[in-house]
């Protein structure tokens, strides 16, 4: 069966990221864990919604990822 399928990687430095609204960080994390309620899984692939701080800038390791 044919399907949408969506992958969003984004990376916001520090600064940018504690400039956006706390609302709008809410709501972002509120609407994907609401849309993740209609996906369903491919065959063989996980549901994945999940973010990290990275820090491959500073050849440090990223921190453990936790899920959306």
């Amino acid at each position: 069966m044919a399907g949408r399928r969506y992958t969003i990687d984004m990376f916001f430095d520090e600064a940018a990221f504690q400039a956006i609204p706390s609302a709008k960080k809410l709501a972002f994390r509120d609407t994907v864990r609401a849309l993740k309620t209609y996906a369903s899984k491919v065959e063989g692939i996980e549901i994945t919604t999940q973010w990290h701080i990275c820090r491959h800038d500073e050849k440090l390791p990223c921190d453990e990822s936790q899920d959306i």
